[in-house]
């Protein structure tokens, strides 16, 4: 998957996962009052978008644990969300196995290279 494609899901999913769920702000600051699907619903049709467009499953899976940790911390897209926390959760944990070092990697590298350049200054 190309790196634009992948901004080109995140957008379509997130228009179409408001849309279904009904939380889309206009520029009036109006929400559209009448869901036509759950957010969990909404969720697992970005997860099925991610995947119609060429993410491959772990990133797909990744994409969908955030939108459901995201759904937790809304009030309005939280409804359900126990349903869906054995997969959020295991899955989290899981992917939390190979994310974990190349996180801190990069933030132990971002922090050499920004003292190196302190000290080139």
């Amino acid at each position: 998957m190309q790196g634009g494609q992948l901004g080109l899901v995140g957008l379509e999913g997130r228009i179409l996962g408001e849309r279904l769920v009904g939380i889309e702000l206009r520029p009036s600051g109006k929400i559209i009052p009448k869901p036509t699907a759950s957010a969990v619903d909404a969720d697992r049709i970005f997860r099925r978008i991610a995947r119609d467009h060429g993410a491959d499953p772990v990133s797909a899976e990744i994409l969908y644990v955030g939108v459901r940790l995201g759904a937790l911390a809304n009030p309005a897209r939280r409804r359900g969300w126990l349903r869906t926390a054995p997969r959020v959760i295991g899955s989290g944990l899981l992917l939390l196995i190979p994310l974990l070092p190349a996180t801190v990697l990069a933030v132990v590298g971002r922090g050499l290279l920004a003292l190196a350049r302190l000290v080139l200054r």
